[in-house]
């Protein structure tokens, strides 16, 4: 597994098929550093081969509106490329405000028993299953 640090707030996880990114600081998605993350991922989306993109929110203790909505937007650019966007280790609070704005079920979201809410579902372009390592513990 390769590991490139892209910015303070982000570190990316390249598994086989699939761009895997922890999201670091706790509040990444408000709205202080909110443009320079979603350039990030925008990038990651738009450059690379890989049609999954995995946001690890291990780390993620709120998200605000404009969060929500970069999200939204994400997911849209990697439908429209015949991609994916996975959300992993969303947190109650997280998952909370999730389920508020109505948007667990547009992400997939099912309610935190495990930590892990949703996995990686789906085939490499070789046709193998895409399996994604859970999140280092700390």
């Amino acid at each position: 597994m390769q590991t490139n640090p892209i910015a303070n707030s982000i570190q990316r996880n390249d598994v086989p098929g699939a761009a895997v990114v922890q999201l670091q600081d706790g509040h990444l998605l408000e709205s202080r550093g909110l443009e320079e993350t979603y350039g990030k991922l925008l990038e990651i989306v738009e450059s690379d081969a890989r049609r999954q993109l995995v946001l690890d929110f291990s780390s993620v203790s709120s998200i605000s509106a404009a969060g929500f909505g970069r999200l939204v937007a994400l997911k849209r650019k990697l439908h429209a490329r015949g991609g994916k966007l996975t959300l992993r280790n969303v947190g109650d609070r997280v998952y909370q405000a999730f389920v508020v704005t109505r948007l667990a079920r547009h992400f997939g979201l099912r309610a935190p028993d495990s930590r892990t809410l949703t996995g990686l579902r789906g085939q490499s372009a070789a046709g193998s299953a895409v399996v994604v390592p859970p999140a280092p513990s700390r």
